[in-house]
């Protein structure tokens, strides 16, 4: 199966790129810039877009391309990548009969949403949230088929640093203990990017329609995350405490026609011997 990937040098879009190869696809990922092996458009472009999808013709679109900000008054500088380019993507794929897979965010439910689910109402109180949520809009109105995945924290080495995790899991690989923050009680489910992409190449496959909702196997308080850590990179340290104020839970209520990804130890250990 032919399959676009936008946003294929980013760390979700990577990994996507890498499961949706195994899996037998042809797979074209899209780079702003020239890079071996794909394709290039200004994804800020809606002539570069069109022309790229017209020269390729994808059976399946998967848009893994954002802008990530949580600044404040910056909606016009996120709008062309976050929203418009999903709209002419699922426009594209109206016309020509394909499939879009859109990466979502539980941030069209709010900063401080406690549980994100399908009874969750959509709130999104950060420019973020509303250009992700405004994309999801444009995709259900175009009325082409598509599934937009509302993603909880991704983690990984090589992830986004306002992730926490992502920093603390830089700091074991290099031998350095994580910090841990009050007493850590706050629980997550943060997504392992390599099961998110799982979960993206299961879409391209099986095609259900809709948003879904994906978020980790386990839910776990930062303290028990990152005593994991300690016990796979660090095996004689432990976090280094520090003062501070609470985190809230925030649990995602993984969509049970969607696949489960490993347990955190074991996404640790996956990395680890990578």
């Amino acid at each position: 199966m032919k399959v676009l990937v936008a946003g294929a040098r980013g760390f979700l879009g990577s990994a996507a790129c890498s499961t949706l190869i195994g899996a037998g696809h042809d797979v074209v990922g899209i780079s702003r810039t020239a890079h071996a092996g794909m394709a290039t458009a200004d994804l800020e472009d809606s002539g570069s877009v069109i022309s790229l999808l017209n020269a390729t013709r994808p059976e399946v679109i998967v848009n893994c391309a954002a802008r990530v900000d949580f600044g404040i008054d910056i909606l016009p500088t996120l709008f062309s990548v976050n929203a418009l380019l999903p709209a002419l993507m699922a426009q594209w794929c109206r016309a020509n009969g394909g499939y879009l897979v859109q990466a979502s965010t539980i941030a069209v439910h709010g900063a401080q949403v406690r549980e994100a689910g399908s009874q969750t109402p959509d709130r999104p109180d950060t420019d973020y949230g509303r250009s992700k949520w405004l994309a999801e809009r444009n995709i259900d109105q175009s009325g082409c088929r598509a599934v937009s995945l509302r993603l909880s924290g991704l983690f990984g080495r090589s992830g986004p640093a306002h992730l926490g995790l992502n920093r603390a899991l830089r700091a074991a690989s290099k031998g350095e203990p994580p910090t841990l923050v009050g007493q850590g009680t706050a629980r997550r489910n943060y997504l392992f990017v390599h099961d998110a992409a799982a979960v993206i190449a299961y879409c391209v496959q099986s095609r259900p329609e809709g948003v879904r909702w994906v978020g980790g196997s386990q839910i776990l308080t930062m303290r028990q995350m990152l005593d994991t850590i300690c016990e796979v990179y660090l095996p004689s340290k432990a976090p280094v405490g520090s003062a501070g104020l609470e985190a809230a839970d925030q649990i995602v209520l993984h969509s049970q026609d969607m696949p489960a990804g490993r347990s955190f130890r074991e996404a640790l250990e996956y990395e680890r011997t990578r």
